[in-house]
């Protein structure tokens, strides 16, 4: 297997992170332990705390006191060492993975829906404003359609002749999906910046749950959020003018 392959199953399981080189290297191991006919064992390992490269958000609860992982190494027939190799480093990843999100409880999209004021679907064109303390940056986010909301978006909030806006609170850990690259096309819930968090942030809209891919499902489970919203809102005033004629006059 040539260099550039093990590059590219690197790059789809995530093992550019530092962590995960480490594993990597364990799995050099294993292969090596069984080209010298050792025995079956336990291969135990611990997951180092979530970081950006791995999770997108920060998991506290996720304790890096107890195993996280305990892999059997018998002997599988047919298998070759690297491939034995692979697999634990496979496995690692997908548990891990499994791990990160399950440390991050997500509201219910429902609830993401209404505490946003603002959803719309945007492409990642610019990363700016780099918090090296906190870890946070902002983004300009072109615009493709607004779901909710559009009437908020006006005056400065605005960029580049209207299509553009500028969408800050990445990186923040109480968010769990909270990263993005340029180029990356999402569904955002934002919120315009309260005045407590100018001047850093005047005139952006700040992120205010996790970010979402576009997908037809995805897009069609939002717009039934904010539709059935928008439904309930035009029947509450007829609701009230019906119980109020309906009431008896004492």
């Amino acid at each position: 297997m040539g260099t550039s392959e093990i590059q590219r199953r690197r790059l789809l399981l995530g093992t550019e992170s530092p962590p995960f080189r480490r594993l990597s290297h364990a799995a050099q191991v294993v292969g090596a332990r069984r080209a010298a006919g050792a025995a079956p064992y336990l291969f135990p390992t611990r997951f180092p705390e979530p970081s950006g490269a791995i999770c997108a958000h920060r998991a506290p609860a996720l304790s890096t006191s107890q195993p996280a992982l305990l892999v059997v190494m018998g002997s599988q027939p047919g298998l070759s060492d690297r491939s034995r190799g692979w697999l634990v480093v496979a496995t690692i990843a997908l548990l891990y993975g499994l791990s990160c999100r399950a440390s991050c409880p997500e509201k219910e999209l429902e609830k993401r829906e209404e505490e946003a004021n603002i959803v719309l679907t945007g492409t990642v064109e610019e990363i700016m404003n780099m918090d090296p303390v906190h870890n946070t940056y902002s983004c300009k986010v072109r615009v493709w359609r607004y779901l909710k909301g559009k009437s908020l978006v006006n005056g400065k909030i605005l960029l580049d002749g209207g299509n553009k806006v500028m969408i800050g609170g990445f990186g923040d850990p109480g968010i769990c999906d909270n990263q993005v690259a340029t180029g990356d096309t999402r569904i955002f819930f934002v919120n315009v910046a309260p005045a407590h968090m100018w001047p850093a942030h005047r005139n952006e809209l700040m992120l205010n749950s996790s970010l979402m891919r576009i997908t037809l499902r995805n897009l069609e489970d939002v717009e039934n959020c904010v539709e059935g919203r928008n439904d309930l809102k035009s029947l509450l005033p007829n609701l009230a003018a019906n119980l109020q004629t309906q009431v008896p006059r004492l």
